[in-house]
């Protein structure tokens, strides 16, 4: 899609320009305040784009798509702010408390995104939705210690322990789904992963298929790349 491939651009030529400013700054020991200001905002553009890239990889999944399109916005915004602060390095905490709320967020969202685009089968959803559930809890902790700082040893030790729990979480999706890309196809192997009609998971063989949620029916055939016609490889 048009936006996707934008944002992989935009994240290309600012890491690119990054990079180059890193080498000068290596180069002649350090970087000038206006370079260092051009570098940091091309770091900041290339983050904001990342985050782009995985919240409209989302866009069209049922269950993502007002955190998609929320967490979109957000990006953009934050990225606005962040860019403003680096120009005009404010002197304000209430300023850097609003930016890093912004920040919190738009990862949160990207996050959320990343683990709905990971295809799982059904046994393994309630890994997703753990995941999930400990991401908004990680938000919600973030939030109160970035407003009220946390005074208390114990706080900060849960939020270090939910922080180990999500990281866990968050590489057993990613495995469990790139194990389930690399499985070879088998009569009870997930060749069919989303109903056409309603765009719902589905975790079924290729075939006559029944969607469980629209009750929708319709028939997939997996040919080799070499049957197909021209204008499907296009």
């Amino acid at each position: 899609m048009p936006a996707k491939r934008l944002a992989l651009r935009i994240l290309l030529i600012s890491i690119a320009v990054a990079s180059v400013l890193g080498i000068i700054g290596i180069l002649a020991d350090g970087l000038r305040h206006t370079a260092l200001h051009v570098w940091l905002t091309s770091i900041a553009i290339s983050c904001a784009s990342l985050l782009a890239l995985a919240q409209i990889s989302a866009f069209e999944l049922p269950q993502g798509r007002v955190v998609s399109r929320g967490g979109l916005a957000i990006t953009a915004v934050t990225l606005v702010v962040w860019v403003a602060a680096i120009w005009s390095e404010p002197n304000d905490d209430e300023f850097w408390q609003f930016a890093g709320s912004l920040l919190l967020f738009a990862i949160a969202s990207a996050h959320a995104c990343v683990l709905w685009l990971a295809r799982l089968p059904p046994r393994a959803q309630v890994v997703r939705a753990a995941a999930l559930a400990c991401d908004v809890l990680l938000v919600v902790l973030m939030l109160a210690g970035l407003w009220s700082e946390f005074h208390d040893q114990a706080a900060g030790q849960f939020l270090a322990i939910l922080c180990v729990i999500e990281s866990g979480l968050t590489i057993a999706v990613i495995a469990i789904s790139a194990a389930a890309r690399s499985t070879p196809v088998a009569g009870d192997i997930s060749e069919v992963c989303f109903c056409v009609r309603c765009g719902k998971s589905l975790w079924v063989a290729a075939g006559d298929v029944r969607c469980r949620h629209c009750d929708a029916t319709f028939f997939v055939e997996l040919r080799d790349v070499k049957d197909l016609p021209s204008a499907v490889l296009r």
